[in-house]
C-alpha cells in the first residue's frame, strides 16, 4: 500500500508539466483546459490502481493455489525449480519473495525466516527435487516452511 502511495504521489508530480503546458496554450483562459487535464488525471490514475489492483490479486490467487492444492503446488515447484533451489540456498530471489508474502513474514522477521530456510536446505530441497516429486512431496515441503514461519 506505501508503495502504491508513493507511485500515485510521483504521478500527480510528473503530469503537472502537463496541466501547467495546457494553461499556457490555453487561448481565452476557459476551464475546459483544466478540465480535461483532471478527467485525464483521474482516468490515468483509476487505469493504475486497477492494473496494480490486478497484478496484486493475481499474485494472492496464485500463493493461495500453491498452498492449497497439492498438484498446483508440484506445477510450481516444477516450473520455477531454479529460483526455488537458489532461494533456498541464498535466502534471497522471487521464491524467497513469494514464500515470505504468502507466510506474511514481516521486515523484521525476513532476516530470521531466510537464515531458517537455508539452514534447512539440505531437507527441502531435497523435497522440492523434479526427479522425486509427487503432488505430496510438494504439500510437505509447503508445509515445512509453514512450520518453519511459526518459529520466528
Amino acid at each position: 500500500m506505501k508503495q502504491l502511495l508513493i507511485f500515485m504521489l510521483l504521478l500527480s508530480i510528473s503530469l503537472s508539466p502537463i496541466k501547467t503546458s495546457a494553461q499556457l496554450y490555453s487561448d481565452d483562459g476557459d476551464s475546459s483546459d483544466s478540465e480535461v487535464f483532471f478527467w485525464m488525471s483521474v482516468t490515468l490514475a483509476t487505469t493504475t490502481y486497477l492494473g496494480m489492483t490486478a497484478a496484486v490479486a493475481g499474485s494472492i490467487y496464485m500463493t493461495s493455489m500453491i498452498l492449497m492444492d497439492d498438484d498446483e503446488a508440484q506445477a510450481y515447484l516444477q516450473e520455477h525449480q531454479l529460483d526455488v533451489v537458489q532461494g533456498l540456498a541464498t535466502g534471497e530471489g522471487p521464491f524467497v519473495e513469494l514464500v515470505s508474502s504468502a507466510f506474511h513474514v514481516r521486515d523484521a522477521e525476513r532476516p530470521a525466516f531466510t537464515q531458517k530456510l537455508t539452514s534447512h536446505y539440505d531437507e527441502l530441497a531435497e523435497l522440492a527435487n523434479a526427479h522425486t516429486l509427487t503432488p505430496q512431496r510438494a504439500h510437505r515441503f509447503f508445509e515445512m516452511i509453514s512450520q518453519l514461519r511459526t518459529q520466528l
